[in-house]
């Protein structure tokens, strides 16, 4: 590259960078003070410049990362996380419903079901997760947090083509993430080998090798959308 060519690029690395860096301060700033105005402001300026899935990946989740450590070293209350999370599900949900309003041709062919195991409420990133596959086109469809497995019979009556998708970040509580695992192969099962496509941090407890064929690890959300 010629030299006024790598000043650009550069300039614009640090323009990108500086914007995505001010956008978090103001986020948190925003947490800090309860101020639902400065995130609203804060959110449609990156908007303008930004689709959605980049202001996710670029800024919420650096944020998010950067959120978790302040908690864990007592440098911010669980109100302060709260607060901020429930403002970006709040976003994570518009989006879906702009997907869901347009009424896109969806592929029917298989039906993701989105789920948090028992006990499990930290649903940020399957929401994200929801919204990726009715972007792409998919039939998805999410039934919250802490959801026991046996409730997953009503719905196979209906389904029969069903991919199971949940998120491990903390619960199972007092269980092996294994032993999840198990429960899953032994009520869902039983009758068909379904699919069940997991994500979160506690899948690094896992090896693949050592997984049924029917059982798939993602270790990034772009990773999985990537094989859509």
């Amino acid at each position: 590259m010629e030299d006024k060519q790598i000043n650009d690029l550069v300039n614009r690395i640090s323009a990108s960078s500086s914007e995505e860096n001010r956008a978090k301060n103001s986020f948190k700033l925003a947490m800090m003070s309860f101020d639902d105005r400065l995130f609203q402001r804060t959110f449609n300026s990156l908007r303008e410049k930004k689709t959605f899935r980049e202001v996710f990946y670029d800024v919420f989740i650096p944020l998010l990362e950067e959120i978790g450590l302040l908690w864990q070293t007592d440098t911010i209350k669980p109100i302060h996380e709260h607060y901020i999370v429930e403002l970006i599900k709040q976003k994570i949900y518009l989006n879906i419903a702009d997907e869901k309003s347009e009424v896109p041709n969806v592929d029917d062919e298989k039906l993701y079901v989105l789920f948090l195991p028992d006990n499990e409420i930290h649903d940020v990133g399957i929401l994200y997760l929801n919204y990726e596959l009715l972007n792409s086109g998919k039939n998805a469809i999410y039934l919250g947090p802490s959801l026991p497995l046996n409730n997953m019979e009503y719905l196979m009556e209906i389904h029969k083509n069903i991919i199971f998708v949940s998120y491990l970040t903390i619960s199972p509580v007092n269980t092996n993430i294994k032993e999840f695992i198990r429960d899953f192969e032994e009520k869902i099962c039983h009758e068909k080998n379904h699919e069940l496509y997991l994500f979160g941090q506690r899948i690094k407890e896992l090896k693949e090798t050592e997984l049924s064929s029917n059982i798939k690890i993602y270790h990034s959300i772009s990773e999985f959308v990537n094989t859509l």
